[in-house]
């Protein structure tokens, strides 16, 4: 779980933070102030950097409008400048630089229809989700702006919206997932009254654009422990919404299925699979499918629980390359570390140790396991098969690699040639 660091305040804290800001976060900080305008980062940021986390992207808030930003600055980019946003290029890459703002109605539940500049910075403050991402800092001045409480919740782990929380999750319906996210990827508890808000506003994260959910769920799944912010969303409803089958299991096989995901490695796929595990792979491919995973994710997804369910009996040689050619190296290591998460008894424990070593031994020896690792190709069989390409040579290709994958030491054109024109015959 994350803590806030040392429980340091006043000067210090701020003296830590002020050295922690990049130096082109911080020129772009000082070029607005020397222009009579406020400065301050804000959100996720100085969250982090309170936390002591690595610092993903910085964001600037400023009194000036986007126009001035962007006459300013030589290099910028008006990348949002209708919600007051301009990226500012220094140090070789972009810095967004956001006015102070207000927002009015939100009526696709993710945009406000409309915002307003020339507020103050606690105003702007208000307008964000969490107590822990309304907090700011000036770089320059070296303050700590916090009329929310985010240090004291940081501080006590805890995940809570700003102001009325039913509020905050009706106008942006992501927000909800949001939370959920960072409970998992902090270690952080919710707030009730923040929790109980979620369910009443999942018509609203319903509007949100897939792509922008699945998102959050793959934050969610690389995070340390994904559980904490799976069991909120099964309590709140979120899993009904985006993931029905979890919602519907019953709560010993719930239970186990979080303390499987939090003991895998922080590997989307390989999580998904665990989480999908018990479903028809159709199911699972066409829900990630929905989910506007990628093809990629899909794929690795759906590769690593076909190994896992061809996982070979023995340990032998033969039959580990056998495995392997069938579904790939890297499939077949990541269903054995699927496996190895779900606990079993310690003869399956000592059975998958055993299937890592002989995969260890095919990579280190550079086995063959596919036809196109064959010491000869179609070409070569040609004059056994009557000079013609077609499926009698394939068949023949299948046939040889089938010998080498139970004999490695046979992969040799000779070798080859000399059971191919055996092979050929039989196959007549």
């Amino acid at each position: 779980m994350s803590t806030l660091q040392g429980g340091q305040v006043g000067d210090g804290l701020c003296a830590r933070l002020a050295l922690s800001v990049p130096r082109e976060v911080r020129r772009i900080c000082e070029i607005l102030r020397a222009q009579g305008h406020g400065a301050w980062v804000v959100g996720g940021c100085v969250r982090d950097l309170l936390l002591g986390r690595p610092v993903q992207d910085w964001d600037i808030a400023t009194t000036a409008l986007p126009q001035e930003v962007m006459s300013i600055f030589r290099k910028t980019i008006p990348t949002g400048i209708a919600h007051g946003t301009v990226s500012v290029l220094m140090g070789g890459r972009p810095h967004e630089v956001t006015t102070l703002r207000a927002e009015g109605e939100y009526l696709d539940g993710r945009r406000p229809k409309e915002v307003r500049f020339g507020v103050s910075l606690k105003e702007d403050l208000a307008r964000r989700d969490l107590t822990i991402n309304a907090i700011a800092f000036d770089p320059i001045q070296r303050e700590l702006i916090d009329p929310f409480g985010g240090q004291e919740d940081l501080k006590r782990g805890l995940i809570r919206a700003v102001g009325n929380p039913m509020e905050r999750f009706a106008e942006d319906g992501l927000r909800p997932l949001r939370a959920c996210r960072l409970a998992a990827v902090l270690g952080f508890t919710m707030d009730a009254e923040t929790e109980a808000a979620i369910r009443p506003n999942l018509s609203v994260l319903a509007k949100v654009a897939i792509e922008r959910v699945v998102e959050e769920w793959r934050k969610l799944l690389r995070a340390e422990r994904p559980s904490l912010g799976l069991k909120i969303m099964r309590r709140t409803g979120i899993l009904g919404l985006h993931a029905p089958w979890l919602e519907a299991i019953d709560e010993e096989r719930f239970r186990f299925l979080l303390g499987w995901v939090d003991r895998l490695e922080g590997d989307v796929c390989l999580r998904l699979s665990a989480l999908g595990h018990g479903l028809e792979g159709s199911a699972l491919g066409a829900w990630m499918k929905k989910m506007r995973f990628s093809n990629e994710e899909r794929e690795n997804t759906l590769a690593i629980l076909r190994a896992a369910q061809e996982i070979p009996e023995e340990s032998a040689l033969p039959s580990v390359r056998r495995w392997l050619g069938r579904n790939g190296i890297k499939a077949a290591k990541k269903a054995i570390a699927l496996k190895k998460g779900a606990q079993s008894d310690q003869e399956s424990l000592f059975h998958l140790c055993a299937l890592e070593e002989a995969i260890q031994s095919v990579v280190e020896r550079n086995e063959p396991l596919s036809i196109k690792a064959l010491a000869i190709g179609g070409e070569a069989l040609l004059p056994l098969v009557g000079g013609k390409p077609g499926p009698k040579v394939g068949r023949l290709l299948e046939a040889l690699l089938d010998e080498v994958l139970e004999d490695p030491s046979l992969n040799t054109e000779e070798k080859l040639l000399e059971r191919a024109k055996v092979l050929a015959k039989e196959l007549k």
